[in-house]
């Protein structure tokens, strides 16, 4: 799916609560609730004008956040158009840096 379409469609939606069991903290396939940013503010940050994200970026960020646990604010450098985001837990974060062709390095 498109990133901007995916985006839309969450921008109509109301946030929806994280559906699993609370008492094991774990979602119905055994995963633990993502922490960090949430699907909506992703997709709020995906469909913003300002931000100037490609198509190749929306589907670069949409990977990031499935496989990490806890992703951060993305920043955008407007300099290059890179896009930043913070990944992993704790104090200091490792930042992955998403190109506008979708390339992502850290």
């Amino acid at each position: 799916m498109n990133p901007r379409t995916f985006a839309s469609k969450l921008l109509q939606e109301e946030d929806r609560p994280w559906q699993g069991d609370p008492a094991s903290h774990t979602d119905l396939v055994g995963r633990e609730p993502k922490t960090g940013i949430s699907e909506l503010d992703l997709a709020r940050f995906i469909a913003n004008p300002e931000n100037k994200v490609t198509d190749a970026q929306g589907e670069a960020l949409s990977r990031v956040r499935a496989r990490w646990n806890d992703m951060g604010d993305p920043q955008v450098d407007f300099l290059n158009g890179c896009i930043m985001v913070p990944v992993g837990a704790g104090v200091n974060p490792m930042w992955l840096g998403i190109e506008k062709d979708g390339y992502t390095h850290s």
